[in-house]
Parts: structure tokens; sequence; C-alpha cells
């Protein structure tokens, strides 16, 4: 009905009409927002056509066509209100990570982007605003995905020939010897099958004392024989890599991390400690939540604990951002040249990153697992990268929030973290759908897509 139709109705009163002639022009303006939205789109789509031109799957690239879809499913949009814009419009992942913040699966969630060595995007999704993260980045608890900034320390050292991936630990570890691991070697530790999966420490009396640790580790017998099965070594790889390099270069690990990752690749928001005092620090870490129905509710203080306590255990204390954990990834993906353009790694130890190094039974996970030099190459379906079968995609996650991920076919690393501790299940396929909302967004190949 036309605002003239309306003026000119008898049964009306002035102030019905008044009503109606509001309501047609909240209406008309709506319409105009709708159309401008549309531009907007339009200018979007525009945008993405370079970035999915120049990541077009290479010809060398196999994938089976029956395993992944070119288009992935529909998801709610829900565009957000940003309070700092990002360097990039990537309508598809901030969809997906609005509406899962409105659904309540993270407080705030920090990803990043790198493409060709180059940080494409940061981005945090957040209750509190969402955009740009601020600077200072926020810091958030990587858990295990820092398990492959212990990793790139061993990288560095195999390919210095300062480590030999298939020598004996206790060649630089004497002691480890004890109790018959004298045939346990990094490649076991590196795959979670040196048959050591569990510690035995007290976390409140000894993972604060390195010496105790290792002493314990050094006298612990083999659960399985070494290199039979993959059992996940939630604490001990990161204390076995760490003292087996420390041993063998006379260096603190820290140090050692210092020189051969952190500085090389300008990680200077990667830490696995932090000094109690540092308090600009400490005020940088973002809260840590647990999911209604999480199975261990007081996992937020137990981390405050470690951290007020400054516990180092490297395979699970790692403190970082997105940007600093997806710079390693991408790092690999570029041929192991870092930003400046250094040769980080040669060619050859970039290939044996993501080479199987261990296809076995995975006793927790009951099926047989892959496993690179200490990143995981997943052939379910779906999978937290939201990879395609037949992907040369390597990652790591960390427990209940996080995964780090880079796809070698598309130069691309990328990393995810979030501050709300889910179940593995629901944590699994919201990391899956983030993943995937990037790679649509990428115009990559994208595998299957969980349901919420």
């Amino acid at each position: 009905m036309s605002r003239l139709d309306l003026e000119g109705r008898p049964d009306l009163d002035g102030g019905q009409r008044a009503d109606d002639a509001a309501d047609l022009q909240a209406l008309e303006a709506a319409i105009t927002a709708v159309a401008d939205m549309r531009a907007e789109l339009d200018d979007l789509a525009l945008q993405l056509t370079e970035y999915r031109t120049a990541l077009a799957p290479p010809e060398s690239a196999q994938y089976d066509d029956t395993t992944f879809e070119r288009v992935a499913p529909a998801i709610d949009v829900f565009p957000p209100v940003f309070d700092r814009p990002p360097a990039i419009i990537l309508p598809e992942l901030f969809s997906e990570l609005e509406s899962q913040l409105r659904k309540g699966l993270h407080k705030t969630a920090s990803v990043s982007v790198y493409i060709a060595g180059e940080e494409l995007l940061s981005y945090l999704s957040s209750a509190d605003g969402s955009g740009a993260p601020a600077e200072p980045a926020p810091l958030f608890r990587a858990f295990s995905a820092g398990k492959a900034m212990v990793a790139a320390t061993i990288w560095r050292l195999l390919d210095a020939g300062v480590l030999e991936i298939d020598a004996p630990i206790a060649e630089y570890w004497p002691e480890f010897a004890q109790r018959g691991k004298t045939n346990v070697t990094l490649r076991h530790v590196l795959t979670h099958t040196s048959g050591l999966p569990h510690e035995y420490g007290r976390g409140d009396v000894d993972w604060n004392d390195w010496g105790r640790m290792c002493d314990i580790l050094a006298s612990m017998p083999t659960e399985y024989e070494p290199g039979g099965v993959i059992h996940y070594h939630a604490i001990t790889f990161g204390l076995l890599l760490a003292e087996t390099a420390s041993r063998a270069t006379s260096t603190p690990f820290v140090d050692l991390f210092e020189r051969e990752v952190a500085a090389p690749l300008k990680l200077f928001d990667t830490r696995f400690a932090v000094d109690f005092s540092d308090e600009a620090t400490r005020s940088r870490v973002t809260p840590l939540h647990t999911a209604n129905g999480y199975h261990n509710p007081a996992m937020p203080f137990n981390m405050d604990w470690l951290l007020d306590n400054q516990v180092m255990t490297p395979g699970g204390s790692c403190i970082t951002t997105a940007s600093d954990l997806a710079r390693l990834y991408a790092t690999v993906c570029s041929g192991g040249i870092s930003r400046d353009g250094d040769a980080w790694l040669s060619r050859n130890a970039v290939a044996n990153v993501y080479t199987t190094h261990a296809s076995a039974y995975d006793i927790e996970a009951m099926k047989r697992s892959r496993i690179g030099q200490g990143v995981w190459l997943d052939d379910d379906q779906p999978n937290r990268t939201g990879a395609p079968k037949g992907s040369l995609t390597f990652a790591h996650g960390g427990m209940g929030t996080a995964i780090a991920w880079g796809d070698p076919d598309f130069n691309l690393g990328v990393a995810i973290l979030t501050d709300v501790m889910q179940n593995e299940d629901i944590n699994g396929k919201r990391l899956n759908r983030i993943s995937a909302a990037i790679r649509k967004d990428l115009g990559m190949l994208v595998g299957e897509i969980a349901t919420i």
C-alpha cells in the first residue's frame, strides 16, 4: 500500500496514519540497507577473486574427487559488527565465528591465516568486540598445539646434523638407557611410539623441578616395544625432546628454542612459562573457561596454578598468539624460508616434517593413525583442518581449544586459538567448521563439514 493510499483512507484517524507512515519509512530504510549490503557483498566477491586464482591447486596435487566437495554446505550468516576492521574480509569465516560466538562455543577466538609466508588475516572473534586484534595481541594457552614449537627445535637440529633421528636417545642422554630403553630413538618420540606415553611425577610436587622430572623419565621402563603402537605422549613428548636437545647442545631448552626457532622466525609472543613478576605479559593471557558438561570443570584453575608457579612442560604449557603459531606452519609451507628470506630449514628437512614417519595402531583413537615429525597427518573425514582426503595438510591440536595446520599444496598456514574448553567431539566439529570456512573463502578444496 502506498503512502498516498494510506493518506486517502477515511477509516484511519490521524494517529493511525502517522504510525503506518513511520512503519513504511522504516521498511524503506531496511530495503535500502539490504541493497547496500548486496553492493558490499559484490565488492567482496571481486576482492576474493584474485586470491582464489592465486590459490588454485597446482597440477601436481592429487585428490580423490569422491571424498570432498568444492562448495561447503551453507552456514547461518551472522555478519559481525567490527570494532576494529580487519585487513581483509573473509565472509564465510567471519560468519562461522560469529555463529559459534552466539552459540557460546567461545567467548574469544583468535585466527591467523598466512599465504606464501605473509599474514593475510589476523582476526579476533569476541563478545567484547570482533575485528583486528588490539596491540599487543592477546595471548592464549595453546596446550598441545605448542608441541609443534618443541618439534621445530628438533627439526633445526636434525637439519644441522646435531641430532640423528634414528640415533638412540641414550647416545645424547646416557642415564636414559636405564631399564631397557637403549633402543628408543628420536623418531619414536616424535611419532608417539616410544612406549613412554605416561609420566609418573606429581604435578604439584615434581613438575616444577626439571631435573627431577628428567630423572623420573630416565628411570621409567617402556610400556610397549618402541615403534609398535602409537600412544599419545601428552606430557612426555615435550620433556623427552627438550632434554635430549639440551643434552646434545649443552644448552638449556628455553635458550635453545629462542636461538633456533623464536629469534629467526620472529616469534616474539611465544613462551613456555611466564615469570610471575612479568605483570604486563600475564595481563595479556586470555582467561580460560570450560563449557557446560566439560569433563573437568577444574581445568581453568589447574592451568592458572601452572601459570602462577611458572611450570614449564614444553608439550603442553606453550603460551602464544595465533599469528606466531600460524607463522611456524607457514614457514614450513614456504619451503623453509623465513619472512626475512633466510633458509630456516632445507627443502629436504621441510619434506621430512610432513612425511609419514609412523603408521600404526593408535591406542587412544582405536584406529590406524599417521604421524610426521611431531605433527599429525589426518586421513579421517571430517577432520579439524577441513582438508579433503589426499591432502598433504599437517597439524597439531591443543586440548579442547585449538588447532594449527599447514597445507603445502597452497602455501598456507593457519592457527585457531579459543578460550572455552570443549569436549573433544564438539571441539573437533567447531574447529573443522572454522577451518573449512577459511578454505571455502580462499577457493580451496574442502573436505567433509561437520554439523554442530
